[in-house]
């Protein structure tokens, strides 16, 4: 490949996360502007005595959010698995069936967990070297309504979010880099493009780490349903985690036990997805083997 479609791919690289901060911008304007004309007509007592007092309550509110973020998912879930499918999925993905094997499921489940408490610790070192960067985390997490979880909410953090940020990054993102750039070096650039999608520090730090993760899963298990039900599963086991499992992590002792639990899971869901490789691809050789002996 030429040095000019190198450069064409690297940049086509960028739009899915220029498109994605766009269009959040693009709904939410709108939906603005349909809240403060309901505040503005609306026969409620509180609207009438002072409009914009209530327009204020009512954007500021988590639901309100919440609501432009599921459209937003939707409408990129739409664009961008039209364009990854139509562009990338012949070049990228072997069929679920074809790249399947029963041992992805444990191995999927166990990494999710495994992150989960890798994250956190990286969350903790990031705080750490940034203390202002957790006051901003925590206000966001706030804002969104985390600490009072709705059923729209539930429905984008755990599936609709998932799907569309994998579409942005693993699929179309990474699809480009990969034309561009060795696998490592183009995985390594739609991390650091998701990171940066989440314009904090603390979760841009920690979604880096993922994105690789999800990048590699990707690669490895041949389509990108698979890293699309890691993300689905790690963002389940976030906003459904037991209390227990970071209990007493404050205290030195527990806190390098849990650690030690995220690396010996991560590892553990690592050997798990070799087996798995390992079985699959014996499989499709005697599967071959078999063809070829037929003709």
């Amino acid at each position: 490949m030429d040095a000019t479609k190198r450069f064409g791919n690297i940049m086509m690289g960028f739009i899915p996360i220029i498109s994605g901060i766009g269009l959040q911008f693009l709904l939410s304007v709108p939906a603005v502007g349909i809240v403060l004309l309901y505040a503005m007509t609306s026969s409620n007592g509180r609207a009438a005595d002072n409009p914009m007092e209530y327009y204020i309550d009512l954007v500021s509110d988590s639901q309100f959010s919440t609501s432009v973020c599921v459209l937003y998912a939707l409408a990129v879930i739409a664009i961008f698995g039209f364009w990854y499918y139509k562009v990338f999925a012949k070049e990228s993905d072997q069929p679920v069936k074809k790249a399947f094997h029963p041992l992805m499921i444990p191995a999927l489940i166990l990494a999710a967990v495994a992150w989960q408490y890798l994250a956190q610790y990286i969350a903790v070192l990031t705080a750490a070297l940034s203390p202002r960067s957790l006051d901003y985390y925590e206000t966001l997490m706030e804002t969104a309504g985390f600490d009072d979880m709705s059923l729209l909410l539930i429905l984008y953090a755990v599936i609709l979010g998932p799907i569309c940020e994998e579409l942005l990054f693993r699929g179309v993102t990474l699809g480009f880099a990969k034309r561009a750039m060795p696998f490592w070096l183009a995985n390594t650039f739609q991390a650091v493009l998701f990171g940066a999608f989440h314009m904090n520090v603390i979760q841009g730090v920690y979604a880096f780490f993922l994105g690789l993760v999800m990048g590699l899963i990707c690669k490895k298990c041949g389509n990108i349903i698979f890293s699309m039900a890691f993300h689905i599963l790690y963002n389940g086991w976030a906003t459904f985690a037991p209390d227990f499992m970071m209990y007493k992590a404050e205290e030195m002792p527990f806190f390098v036990i849990w650690l030690a639990v995220g690396i010996l899971l991560a590892v553990l869901s690592a050997v798990i997805f070799s087996i798995a490789f390992r079985k699959h691809r014996k499989s499709a050789r005697e599967i071959q083997e078999e063809v070829n002996f037929s003709n």
